[in-house]
């Protein structure tokens, strides 16, 4: 809605509009491939041709036209593991900030979406614990209570509107 309203503003045609913010979703989303796997210390031309799979799939095909904002949280994934492998590594703040402005980002949405992809960093959390045992489970503990955290705080304003539809 806001970013039509300002397309709008500035005189851009819709279909222009509509374009645009296609090709932003699909660049965001490819680029946030390319990013996780980095941050998963991926090398090589894999990485370029996961982030054009990954952006053309053909599961954008069934949301580009109507209901394009559902595909907020595709793109959002790959961001969303990158920060969650960041978070377990640097037990920091800032990356669970990061990751929470992100859910924010694209989360509002759909609350289904968002819970949906909320699995592949709760598994990412899994396997670098157990899998790979590159932190303990203290240290994904604290990382996911420092995301929960955040995550919920920037969530408010949609989980109150759920709650008073509901």
């Amino acid at each position: 809605g806001p970013y039509y309203w300002l397309m709008d503003a500035i005189g851009l045609p819709d279909w222009v509009a509509q374009r645009l913010w296609l090709g932003s979703v699909l660049f965001m989303a490819g680029l946030g491939v390319r990013w996780m796997l980095r941050q998963l210390h991926w090398e090589g031309a894999g990485v370029t041709v996961a982030s054009f799979a990954y952006a053309l799939t053909p599961y954008v095909l069934e949301y580009a036209a109507r209901i394009s904002v559902i595909l907020l949280p595709f793109a959002g994934l790959p961001w969303l593991i990158g920060l969650a492998a960041r978070s377990l590594r640097r037990q920091d703040w800032a990356s669970p900030a990061w990751f929470a402005l992100v859910a924010l980002t694209v989360g509002g949405v759909n609350a289904t979406s968002l819970i949906l992809v909320m699995f592949g960093p709760l598994v990412w959390f899994v396997y670098a614990t157990f899998v790979e045992r590159e932190v303990t489970l203290r240290q994904t503990l604290a990382a996911g209570l420092r995301i929960t955290v955040l995550t919920a705080a920037t969530s408010l304003w949609w989980v109150a509107g759920l709650m008073i539809q509901g």
